[in-house]
């Protein structure tokens, strides 16, 4: 995935370099999934793309356990 300058501008250092580069590794390893079936590091890559996501998010977190137990 390509970004343009002013898409990457709202980041900045290490963001940045996350934001760049992080779609790359995930289809490397998705790749590498496909040809040994082993996914473990794809889902670490989406784990990682999850935490960044809601570290910058600027909504809350929606809590699914909190909301199964107030709705019985």
């Amino acid at each position: 995935m390509v970004f343009s300058r002013r898409q990457l501008n709202v980041f900045q250092g290490k963001d940045s370099l996350f934001v760049s580069k992080i779609m790359d590794w995930y289809l490397y390893e998705l790749n590498h999934g496909v040809r040994s079936n082993d996914w473990k590091e794809a889902d670490k890559v989406v784990d990682m793309i999850q935490i960044f996501q809601q570290a910058k998010s600027k909504t809350p977190v929606i809590d699914n356990q909190k909301i199964s137990r107030t709705s019985l």
